[in-house]
C-alpha cells in the first residue's frame, strides 16, 4: 500500500475494559489509548491478541473500533485484530 506509515517499534494491544452495565466502557478505553500514545508508542493493536475480542457482540466490536480510531485520529497507526469464530465475521471485521 503505497503511501501507507511502516509499522515498526512499540505496538500497544490495549485491553478492552467494560463498565458496570457489562458494555464497552468507551471513555475509559479513550483514555487509555491517549495514555499510550502520550507515552509513545508507534501503534495501537485494539482487539489484536488479548482474547476478548472473538466474545464481543458486533455492535461491541465496531464500538471498540470506532473508538480507537476516532481517539487516535492517525498519530499513529491502527491494526485491528479482525478474529472471529466463523470466517463469515473475519470477513466482515476486516473489512
Amino acid at each position: 500500500m503505497t503511501g501507507a506509515p511502516a509499522i515498526h517499534g512499540i505496538i500497544a494491544y490495549p485491553i478492552t475494559p467494560f463498565g458496570r452495565d457489562g458494555g464497552v466502557d468507551t471513555a475509559t478505553l479513550s483514555a487509555l489509548l491517549e495514555k499510550l500514545i502520550g507515552a509513545g508508542v508507534h501503534a495501537i493493536a485494539p482487539l489484536g491478541s488479548t482474547g476478548e475480542a472473538t466474545y464481543l457482540t458486533e455492535d461491541e466490536f465496531d464500538s471498540v473500533v470506532d473508538t480507537t480510531v476516532n481517539t487516535v485520529g492517525r498519530r499513529v497507526p491502527v491494526i485491528v485484530g479482525a478474529s472471529d469464530l466463523t470466517t463469515a465475521n473475519t470477513i466482515r471485521r476486516a473489512r
